[in-house]
């Protein structure tokens, strides 16, 4: 595979990964802040939101853990991120990654137990992977158009 062929299949990868993130993190802000139209959104929705960030939120713990990747019923999974990814975030967060993971593991039984016990301290959480989902997108589709 060329080069480009190995950046557009990353640029995939990595922009689905974001897209999924952005999305479910939407709905979960939406419900949390009372946002207009909160109140239109599906259960399967919500439950379907929940699921997808509690499996990515598995995955990148998983692999900072350098576990293999499984779902939230345990099955073992592609996550679809990538190491860039998970390079970032141990980048970003040298020195606290043990507090990183603890902090991975707090979100994701918040968002089990319902929108009651999200925080205001999770929703940053939620932004900042956000943040870096896109910007990883942002950096393979910039290096693509170099090439």
């Amino acid at each position: 595979m060329s080069e480009l062929g190995v950046l557009s299949h990353q640029y995939e990868t990595s922009s689905y990964l974001s897209e999924q993130i952005n999305k479910a993190t939407i709905i979960i802000k939406k419900l949390f802040y009372k946002l207009p139209g909160y109140e239109l959104i599906s259960r399967k929705d919500i439950e379907s939101s929940i699921e997808k960030l509690t499996d990515i939120l598995s995955g990148i713990e998983d692999l900072l853990s350098l576990q293999k990747p499984r779902d939230s019923h345990g099955e073992e999974v592609e996550t679809g991120i990538s190491g860039s990814f998970i390079e970032k975030i141990k980048k970003n967060k040298s020195g606290e990654l043990n507090f990183y993971i603890q902090d991975l593991n707090k979100l994701r039984t918040h968002l089990k137990s319902g929108m009651d016990s999200i925080t205001n301290k999770d929703i940053k959480f939620l932004d900042e992977l956000c943040a870096i989902a896109d910007s990883e997108t942002s950096r393979i589709f910039r290096e693509m158009w170099r090439k």
